[in-house]
């Protein structure tokens, strides 16, 4: 913004899939999406990689055998078909559609917390990974329409974004 102080954003946060559809239908310009699907009229851009994965607190957990997490992820979708198998027994399931509450939670010792990485190791406190829990990687990319590849400002915002991802 900084460098571009005419540029106006305005900030949207939903699941990836839903980021997508409106890159594809020219209702968003741009995305940061996880795991994209490929289409015709997108160009997609890798920024890093991520581990989604079981976590819990670096402190004493108050209750044993909850389960904090986004059901409405695939990856929670998916791991939670894994976790009994890992030995991890969930008597209940507390959901948010939230990362960063799953991460305060879990963080606070209110159960084990289904979360990427990068959102564990954001954490207030400290969060330890689970080690025999099963583990979903993920992609993360940059999107918008091949037609917008040579729009200014989508040419700003994907260099101020790349290279906050290094």
């Amino acid at each position: 913004m900084a460098a571009h102080p005419r540029l106006n954003l305005t900030l949207r946060h939903d699941l990836s899939r839903k980021i997508t559809e409106d890159v594809i239908s020219m209702g968003t310009d741009i995305g940061i999406v996880v795991n994209p699907v490929q289409h015709p009229d997108l160009v997609i851009l890798p920024l890093c990689k991520d581990k989604f994965t079981l976590w819990r607190s670096a402190r004493k957990m108050k209750t044993e055998g909850v389960l904090i997490c986004d059901s409405d992820l695939v990856q929670t979708q998916i791991l939670m078909k894994k976790l009994g198998r890992a030995g991890i027994k969930i008597d209940r399931i507390l959901t948010s559609g939230n990362l960063e509450v799953i991460a305060d939670l879990t963080a606070h010792g209110a159960g084990y917390g289904l979360l990427p990485e990068q959102a564990a190791m954001r954490a207030r406190c400290k969060l330890v990974r689970v080690p025999e829990a099963p583990v979903f990687y993920d992609d993360h990319s940059l999107i918008f329409r091949v037609e917008n590849r040579r729009v200014k400002s989508i040419q700003a915002i994907h260099k101020a974004i790349k290279s906050f991802y290094g």
